[in-house]
Order: structure tokens, then C-alpha cells, then sequence
């Protein structure tokens, strides 16, 4: 499994139950990388399609987890996962919709 300083930041985001692989897909095409989508601000979801109540909701949430306890507690639990960006990801996966960016 690789481990890349992204990890905590898909972690952190599939702990949000009120989205999803589409939304956290959309999120990373706005901003470029999975660090900047945890970071993006509620301008930036200007003309993004994504439903106004899902970003409130998800800036919310965001707001309250820290990326790098929460990655810690996953580590201390021996929670293994993989993301969409590991190598080991499995193909026929990311071609279903929506992917789970996190497993």
C-alpha cells in the first residue's frame, strides 16, 4: 500500500457521510489535488453543479476533522485502506460511478 502525504486528506473526506465519490471527484477537478479540494472555500463552488445544502453541509463537517488525526486514529486502529490514486486501486473499480475515492 503506498502511503502519499494525500492520504489523510481522502480519509478525512470519506468521513463526511454526507458526500460522496462524485462529489469529492468534482471537488479535486475544481481545485487540482485532493490537499487544495479540502481546502477549497465556498466561492470556489460557484457554477460547480454540486447542490448549495451539500457544500454548507460539507464545509461544515470539514470545518470539525482535522486530516491529520484522523489519519493517525486510522493508523492506531490498523485500518488498512487504499485510495483512487494508489497503484493498487482496483481497475474495474474506477470504472463504476461513482468510484469510491476511498476504500
Amino acid at each position: 500500500m503506498d502511503k502519499t502525504a494525500d492520504d489523510k486528506y481522502f480519509i478525512a473526506l470519506a468521513s463526511i457521510e454526507e458526500i460522496g465519490g462524485v462529489f469529492i471527484k468534482k471537488i479535486i477537478e475544481i481545485k487540482g489535488s485532493v490537499e487544495k479540494a479540502w481546502n477549497i472555500n465556498f466561492k470556489d463552488f460557484e457554477n460547480s453543479g454540486l447542490r448549495k445544502s451539500t457544500v454548507e453541509e460539507f464545509l461544515r463537517k470539514r470545518d470539525a476533522i482535522n486530516p491529520d488525526e484522523m489519519l493517525n486514529l486510522t493508523v492506531e486502529k490498523g485500518i488498512k485502506w487504499l485510495t483512487y490514486n494508489d497503484k493498487n486501486y482496483p481497475k474495474l473499480l474506477k470504472e463504476i460511478v461513482p468510484a469510491p475515492m476511498t476504500l
